[in-house]
């Protein structure tokens, strides 16, 4: 009788990226794992996220590149010259703007051109969040078309796009991390898929074929969380700072999910020259501060102000850059019986937050639009109002559903 194997459980030694440590975590192409490391709570939430067009699309381009290439020196290569191959419009010549480059190496080539093709992956997810799920769905279908190439069955079955939800995820950096520990997640996540396509079809048979074999789910224990995720989440838990928990039940139809999309306006104050200037410069990178886009966690989940505004200082990382707000202000519309529209706003900086998420609940109110103006940060203040962590279970209702 055939002995059934352990299940995987990571490396109690892993640690995540940073300047001191630049061996990547490894989910060992286990399905839990990759989840736990994605801060998902079941398998089911990472089984609809994999079929996501942005992975479908960069999946054949990365296939026949990184075939050979070592995983720590790909993130090296996106940490060390990430911003300007990113700029490169043609991939193919993406290793001409690498300092490090051997121009004589066809590997080293590979390594550039693969390295543009995560940063445009990066891109993707960010249109991707932007797109409504009947958009996410047809795009899926398209390029789900191209993946059929890279395994050796010439046909197979699948759910229909459709009826996936097309969550909208949260890749990081958790606490702890850095931006690039989210490459680390999307390489993770591409390798499972090509595992599942390459494998002669028989896990993607047993998985992917049907939606009721999409939805059969395991649950994310504590051992199965990458060693760091397991601490941030523990110490955050004994802080006693965040017990306003919204549990976001699993029907679509019971709940009022926001996909608050925001945009960053210049600032006109006296002496607004020098923070003008520093979001110039992130976003003409186009890598910490986007001039719209989505926030990544739906605000009503958010027990404060305060960690709502730390969600959006990770997201746009901005005690890298040095600044803080100026003004945060949520504009949206009241809708009467008759169909008419009156416009209204709130401070969500100033105003007390249950007045902002009674905004957000009111059946009435629609069209949410989050503007946004930075300050340069005051040198005077180490530290942001709150400490720089979030609630672990923030972590898990970043799925935003439309």
């Amino acid at each position: 009788m055939a002995r059934r194997a352990l299940p995987k459980k990571p490396d109690p030694a892993s640690k995540p990226l940073s300047s001191n440590n630049d061996k990547p975590y490894n989910c060992k192409d286990d399905e839990v794992l990759i989840a736990a490391y994605m801060g998902m709570k079941d398998t089911r939430e990472l089984r609809h996220l994999i079929l996501a067009w942005p992975f479908l699309k960069a999946l054949p381009n990365l296939t026949s590149l990184w075939k050979g290439l070592h995983r720590k020196k790909l993130l090296n290569v996106v940490k060390r010259n990430g911003r300007a191959i990113q700029c490169t419009k043609d991939p193919g010549f993406a290793y001409a703007v690498d300092e490090y480059h051997d121009y004589k190496s066809s590997t080293m080539k590979r390594y550039s051109h693969a390295v543009w093709h995560l940063f445009q992956l990066q891109k993707d997810i960010e249109e991707y969040k932007g797109l409504s799920k009947e958009e996410n769905a047809q795009r899926a279908d398209e390029f789900l078309k191209n993946c059929l190439g890279i395994p050796k069955r010439k046909k197979l079955q699948h759910a229909p796009m459709s009826s996936l939800r097309h969550p909208k995820p949260n890749f990081g950096p958790y606490h702890g991390e850095i931006e690039l520990e989210c490459f680390n997640r999307y390489c993770e996540i591409l390798k499972h898929l090509e595992g599942m396509l390459t494998d002669y079809a028989r896990q993607w048979d047993k998985r992917y074929k049907t939606l009721s074999l999409i939805n059969m789910k395991q649950a994310v224990n504590e051992d199965d969380c990458p060693p760091w995720m397991i601490e941030s989440q523990n110490d955050e838990g004994e802080d006693g700072d965040y017990d306003d928990v919204i549990s976001f039940p699993e029907t679509d139809d019971a709940y009022k999910f926001i996909n608050l999309p925001f945009e960053i306006q210049e600032s006109t104050f006296e002496g607004a020259g020098e923070i003008n200037a520093i979001l110039k410069g992130a976003i003409c990178s186009r890598r910490e501060v986007p001039q719209d886009g989505i926030i990544r966690v739906d605000p009503q989940a958010c027990p404060s102000g305060g960690v709502f505004r730390d969600v959006i200082r990770r997201q746009f990382g901005m005690p890298r850059l040095g600044i803080d707000f100026f003004e945060i202000v949520l504009f949206f519309s009241r809708q009467d019986d008759g169909g008419r529209r009156f416009p209204k706003h709130i401070s969500v900086l100033y105003q007390e937050w249950d007045d902002v998420k009674s905004a957000f609940r009111d059946s009435s109110n629609i069209d949410f639009n989050l503007t946004i103006m930075f300050k340069v940060r005051d040198k005077l203040t180490p530290t942001f109002e709150i400490a720089d962590r979030l609630p672990p279970w923030i972590n898990k209702w970043v799925f935003l559903k439309t």
